[in-house]
């Protein structure tokens, strides 16, 4: 979900499906999900590497000790974990 020119984006499915205001987002996302909670982020501008866009995701959990470490990493467009 990410506001562009005045509107606001999400793509649950194809195609991408675009509003004027967050609240016929909403009312649109609630209809899809039947009430179930799920977590929105927002939009970003993927980089790019040798002209094919490309985006890492990195998991971080606390350990036992409650410190921070990373746990996995994913490139979605292989969908392989480093």
């Amino acid at each position: 979900m990410f506001p562009r020119h005045g509107s606001y984006k999400y793509q649950l499915e194809t195609p991408a499906r675009t509003f004027n205001s967050m609240d016929s987002l909403i009312q649109s996302i609630s209809k899809k999900t039947k009430n179930c909670s799920y977590a929105v982020q927002r939009g970003i501008n993927s980089l790019q590497h040798s002209g094919r866009r490309f985006d890492l995701r990195i998991m971080v959990q606390k350990n036992p000790k409650g410190k921070w470490e990373t746990t996995g990493s994913e490139s979605p467009a292989r969908n392989l974990w480093i």
